[in-house]
């Protein structure tokens, strides 16, 4: 799994993958001579939908692979699976997984990250799921399988871009009170489940199907995070989509939400106090922080988003 994505400063990246051999994995894994580069150049201001990218106020979002970590590249007449022989923040190797079979190198090529979570659909791009619940690992983290990438690509080279958004929601506590859960609720637009992955030109691009109802995406923080007057950020992968403030059709439901559960106080509802643009690899800040006096948020009516 792709893991310990913190935020931090940055000033560059170039990552590549290269189809070789690895004692860790040799006996799982065969290895091809010439394999696939993944390359992803120089992080600059305008390439900041590449896949380690993610501007947050010129913090950017950087990550680190695991061993196995699995990309589905397709040369539209085989698919087949891929996995990093090597961790950390570093050029990664790709080998083919034993039974797989070899991909085109010098052709038309699309893959997608994670690849557990897609299969190719035979003409343009990859049918994908989106997890209900996200992992908490620590703060300046997204969920491992949550955060998904796509390339395409006519040669050797692979340039992954991010297709969602990563929502960032505040939260402060005056007495401090233990959060087990951080949901994003709408009943505008589709937040997890099956979606379609394609490219639009060169950009890439994720549809969901409309929404009836209502769906709900959870940061699942385990055993649960203390939240003081310092406050903590959490972070929430989206789909890109502009999720409404206000009600749906005149009625009592809120368009979009964020539901906050309390370890010993159950979970409280905050309405956005304006419209939510999520854009495909940026991080949007929830426009307040979610500011819980003790008393009001807990003890009684939900708590209010205030500056």
């Amino acid at each position: 799994m792709f893991t310990n994505k913190y935020l931090f400063f940055f000033a560059g990246a170039l990552i590549s993958f290269t189809s070789c051999k690895n004692e860790e994995v040799a006996q799982e894994y065969q290895s091809e001579v010439g394999g696939l580069t993944v390359s992803f150049g120089d992080v600059a201001e305008s390439a900041n939908g590449l896949k380690t990218t993610l501007i947050d106020n010129k913090v950017n979002y950087v990550g680190s692979w695991m061993v196995n970590d699995t990309i589905l590249i397709t040369d539209f007449t085989t698919t087949s699976k891929y996995v990093t022989t090597v961790s950390g923040p570093v050029n990664a190797k790709l080998a083919r997984v034993a039974g797989q079979e070899k991909v085109v190198i010098d052709g038309p090529k699309l893959a997608y990250y994670p690849g557990e979570n897609a299969t190719f659909n035979g003409v343009d791009g990859f049918d994908i799921t989106l997890p209900s619940v996200q992992k908490y690992l620590e703060e300046g983290t997204v969920s491992d399988d949550a955060y998904p990438m796509m390339a395409k690509s006519n040669n050797g080279s692979l340039a992954l871009y991010n297709l969602c958004g990563i929502l960032k929601v505040v939260v402060t506590c005056d007495v401090p009170q233990t959060i087990t859960n951080v949901k994003f609720k709408s009943r505008q637009h589709r937040v997890r489940g099956k979606g379609v992955a394609t490219f639009e030109g060169e950009v890439p691009s994720l549809v969901m199907p409309s929404l009836s109802g209502m769906q709900s995406v959870s940061l699942d923080l385990g055993d649960g995070v203390v939240v003081g007057p310092e406050g903590k950020a959490f972070y929430i992968v989206l789909p890109p989509n502009t999720y409404s403030k206000g009600y749906k059709n005149d009625t009592p439901d809120l368009l979009n939400e964020v539901d906050i559960t309390f370890k010993d106080a159950g979970e409280r509802f905050y309405s956005l106090t304006e419209d939510l643009e999520i854009v495909r690899s940026k991080v949007t800040r929830l426009n307040n922080n979610i500011d819980i006096v003790v008393g009001s948020g807990i003890d009684g009516n939900p708590g209010d988003i205030v500056d």
